[in-house]
């Protein structure tokens, strides 16, 4: 199997694992749509949640109810959610 032929929720799975160490994703079935979404970690708390609306991701934190957009391309919106989730010292340690 390739990456081509999962899903938009295991694309993005696969861009988190490897662009982010941190961050840990797993595939969740939404019963009461029969679609997938992912929740993500990071060091172990959860941080977002992330659908696929058919053109692109979108995510909202956890006990909230705003989805914001990200980018439709799996890597980038892995990308976007690692940005998302650095604090002053990953950004330090990046410059």
């Amino acid at each position: 199997m390739t990456i081509g032929e999962l899903g938009p929720a295991d694309r993005l799975c696969v861009a988190i694992l490897h662009r982010a160490g941190h961050l840990a994703s797993t595939v969740m079935p939404n019963e009461e749509t029969g679609l997938s979404y992912v929740r993500v970690l990071n060091r172990g708390t959860l941080t977002f949640l992330v659908t696929w609306n058919g053109t692109r991701y979108q995510w909202c934190k956890p006990d909230g109810d705003r989805w914001e957009d990200l980018p439709a391309d799996h890597y980038e919106a892995a990308a976007r959610l690692v940005e998302l989730t650095a604090t002053d010292a990953d950004r330090a340690d990046r410059s």
